[in-house]
């Protein structure tokens, strides 16, 4: 178990390390049309991993929404990778944020609303 965390934490300080030693990616910004829906769209399916609640349905239904994103917004790979990063980091902050047992109230009011509703955008198609 030791050896665990400490790979752990080496891994952990080598992807924060990975954008200083190998440049950040081509990033998108607000200003790029699509972009910060995809970053909440991706934000909302990072709350429902945090959350134990993604499911087959849960990720159809998030890919389903992302297609449809991209196939309207011409987004380029960096700027793909630059919104999940953003959206990632949102969701580990906003987890972080809520402290030992916090997180257990975000998840059954946002997470729940969001598995939901990525399912229901399934039921629409």
């Amino acid at each position: 178990m030791p050896r665990q965390r400490a790979f752990s934490r080496r891994a952990g300080w080598f992807c924060l390390l990975c954008p200083l030693l190998f440049g950040a990616p081509a990033a998108g910004d607000g200003s790029v049309p699509g972009w910060n829906k995809l970053v909440y769209l991706t934000y909302r399916v990072e709350v429902t991993n945090y959350c134990g609640l993604t499911t087959e349905r849960v990720i159809a239904g998030f890919r389903l929404q992302r297609n449809n994103l991209l196939n309207k917004y011409n987004l380029t790979p960096p700027q793909i990778q630059s919104a999940r990063n953003e959206a990632w980091s949102l969701a580990h902050k906003e987890w972080d944020n809520r402290g030992l047992g916090g997180f257990k109230p975000w998840c059954r009011r946002d997470a729940t609303r969001y598995a939901e509703e990525f399912v229901n955008e399934l039921h629409a198609q």
